[in-house]
């Protein structure tokens, strides 16, 4: 299992256009992906899933992959986590 540490540096947090990005992100990868805020584990494949974390701005997060190609996974889970999605929403 490869354990990353990410913080929300997206001033509005994982909205729902931030959290379907990561979600289609997470998706083309085959192992099991994870976002956790103070325990609260959800899978980072789903959207709605990433929204119940309520992560907003400087929230802490840990990503979690395991499987295949877990160490990409976590490291483009956790890139994306810790974007400035303002570029991409305009």
């Amino acid at each position: 299992m490869t354990i990353h540490r990410a913080v929300v540096y997206n001033k509005d947090g994982l909205h729902l256009r931030p959290a379907s990005i990561i979600a289609q992100a997470a998706q083309q990868y085959s192992c099991s992906i994870w976002l956790e805020k103070n325990t609260f584990k959800v899978d980072a494949k789903s959207v709605i899933s990433i929204l119940t974390l309520d992560a907003s701005f400087q929230s802490e997060l840990q990503v979690s992959a395991e499987g295949k190609d877990e160490k990409k996974a976590a490291a483009e889970i956790t890139a994306l986590c810790e974007q400035n999605f303002s570029e991409m929403l305009d």
